[in-house]
């Protein structure tokens, strides 16, 4: 899958621990904010959840927390946004 045009504009931000800013992100932080500005999609910040992780929790775990309307992509079936 070719990266669509849009893309550039979120290359070479600072890496911020917690960064939910424009343009200052963590991983997360980036993936909020590409579904926001490209698809019009509001996902949960799971603000204040990092030092579950720290202390073991697994990130699937955190995710199934709240009731998402998650829907499995099978493979060769992905789209842009998936």
């Amino acid at each position: 899958m070719k990266a669509p045009s849009w893309v550039r504009k979120y290359l070479g931000h600072v890496w911020v621990r917690h960064g939910r800013e424009p343009g200052r992100w963590d991983c997360w932080g980036l993936v909020l904010a590409v579904h926001k500005n490209e698809f019009g999609n509001e996902l949960p910040g799971y603000d204040g959840r990092y030092e579950a992780v720290l202390r073991g929790t697994s990130l699937d775990q955190i995710l199934c927390e709240r009731d998402l309307p998650w829907a499995r992509v099978e493979p060769g079936y992905a789209e842009c946004g998936d």
